[in-house]
């Protein structure tokens, strides 16, 4: 959604588009720009969160009439389907707690959270928007779906973001789950009619006393599908039976097995077996060893990593997964060839640029991709590199490397932080222009910007050493929707929000005095061909 020549437009757009409003909504704005369009919804006493996605396969497919439906406190609030692309967008009020359930005929259905509560402290605005993918894969009949049965991830206010997103830590480890659960289902849809057959031909071999090879039979199943209890529970139905069976209990241990030469029918080939059941093979302790005996032979074969003392081979710093500006373990891998390369070269320094995919809202993706060059840059200070060697920058989803993208893959191309590596000299000059790098109008994130030649004069309502989001922004497009609202990142790592520009004091001064009645601290500042200077200077 991109806010552009409001003032010229409002009145037009507000009678072709609002006609028909529930009697409960106090006012709407909508506000078009370019092809991009977006609304606002003020509930009576609650803020509302605008809720926006998309539905696909796991083959990135769009999924046409998936089933939306919201609770809230067991009862339905909301019903949709989603459109030919999977699209999907519904609000809800800020304060309560919402289920949203994802399903499709043929395909598992899934759960999301919405914690809609508010700190008690909370004195930002009302309006808040959220965009994510929700990703079904086929549903097949034996396969046991019940982690699906409660909502997998949540989603909530994160005072550091100051924005409601995904609550990575405690949706990681589900998320995991569901992945695991996901490869499990494929596999068995491919193993299904060997396991069925193996099964099949067990419980016959059961059925005539034929311990050993129902036995055999049994584990060759649970090669295919270690995580399927009926072959289990057969086996220890063996193991009972033979033990209290009086006629073997009498054999010799000898006689109740085969040959040591034929111990080998009964075990399953290392190559068929699961990684999963090869890992955990591998770190039983053999008969006989002790464990620290062989954990010395184990530290004595691990291999220092590889020290990468040649420039990594792109510059990417970091792929994202969709409304998240988490470093997962596999981008972190990528960002620790390119912080190796910077510690062996104390000479040079790193940008990182920040960016987003091209769906759903510019002025979210902005501040998305402002959020992952940060983190980006956390992580290097993490990993023991000095900020004075770190500039962030954000280009939202203006830079793409894939301009049509259409499938997930593509887009997660999109979602990315580059990084270049730039001498002391080109550094420095970098840092001393970063306001003019960064300069942005908010609601024209599509025009490149910079500040006006000779004495231009603004309104800060805020300077954050992280970004803010589009709730702060929201009263300012209501109350007065033809305003500039500026973003830079200054010299002094601050991100600083303005509104102008105006030519004189007065001006200023009377625009700021608007800006107080809605609840913002703000103050007049002044610059001189893009440089700071003083209202005396100005005087």
């Amino acid at each position: 959604m991109i806010f552009k020549n409001i003032n010229s437009r409002l009145s037009s757009v507000l009678l072709k588009k609002i006609k028909v409003l529930p009697v409960f909504i106090l006012c709407s704005f909508i506000i078009l720009g370019f092809t991009k369009s977006a609304f606002y919804i003020n509930f009576e006493d609650d803020g509302v969160l605008e809720i926006e996605g998309w539905v696909l396969s796991d083959k990135d497919d769009p999924l046409n009439k998936a089933n939306v439906t919201v609770f809230r406190d067991g009862n339905i609030i909301h019903v949709e389907q989603t459109n030919s692309r999977g699209k999907f967008n519904f609000n809800l009020a800020t304060g309560s707690v919402y289920t949203a359930v994802f399903s499709k005929d043929g395909y598992v259905s899934k759960k999301i959270s919405f914690n809609g509560e508010l700190p008690n402290d909370f004195d930002g605005f009302n309006y808040f928007y959220f965009e994510f993918i929700v990703e079904l894969f086929p549903y097949v009949k034996g396969v046991d779906y019940t982690i699906l049965e409660t909502p997998f991830v949540e989603i909530a206010y994160i005072e550091d973001s100051e924005e409601f997103f995904f609550e990575e830590q405690k949706s990681r480890p589900n998320l995991a789950r569901i992945s695991d659960l996901k490869n499990y289902t494929y596999r068995y849809l491919e193993y299904r009619d060997d396991y069925e057959s193996l099964i099949k031909a067990a419980d016959k071999l059961l059925e005539q006393d034929d311990y050993f090879a129902a036995m055999e039979t049994y584990n060759n199943a649970l090669a295919l599908l270690p995580k399927e209890k009926h072959p289990q529970k057969q086996i220890d139905y063996i193991f009972t039976k033979l033990a209290e069976d009086e006629d073997i209990a009498e054999l010799s241990t000898d006689e109740k097995m085969p040959p040591e030469d034929d111990l080998t029918s009964l075990e399953i080939a290392e190559s068929d077996m699961p990684e999963e059941i090869i890992a955990a093979h591998e770190d039983e302790t053999l008969p006989g060893t002790d464990r620290k005996e062989k954990e010395t032979d184990l530290v004595v074969q691990v291999k220092e990593k590889p020290v990468h003392e040649t420039k990594p081979e792109n510059n990417i710093f970091a792929y994202f997964d969709f409304a998240s500006y988490y470093v997962d373990e596999k981008s972190a891998k990528m960002a620790d060839n390119a912080i190796q390369y910077l510690k062996q070269n104390p000479d040079m320094n790193m940008v990182l640029y920040g960016h987003s995919d091209t769906r759903g809202n510019p002025v979210f993706n902005f501040f998305l991709s402002q959020l992952r060059a940060q983190a980006a840059y956390n992580y290097c200070i993490s990993k023991g590199i000095s900020p004075d060697r770190l500039l962030t920058l954000a280009d939202g989803q203006n830079q793409p490397l894939i301009e049509n993208a259409i499938r997930e893959s593509e887009h997660r191309t999109n979602r990315r932080v580059e990084f270049e590596f730039v001498d002391n000299y080109k550094f420095k000059e970098m840092r001393n222009n970063t306001p003019k790098l960064s300069f942005r109008h908010i609601n024209d994130l599509e025009t490149n910007n910079s500040f006006s030649p000779g004495v231009e004069i603004m309104v800060q309502f805020i300077a954050a050493k992280n970004p803010i989001g589009t709730s702060y922004f929201h009263k300012i497009f209501q109350g007065y929707p033809g305003t500039n609202i500026i973003y830079y990142y200054d010299t002094d790592m601050l991100h600083r929000y303005l509104v102008g520009s105006y030519q004189t004091l007065d001006e200023a001064e009377s625009a700021s005095e608007k800006m107080n009645n809605l609840g913002y601290d703000t103050y007049v500042v002044a610059f001189n061909n893009g440089k700071r200077i003083s209202l005396e200077e100005v005087r």
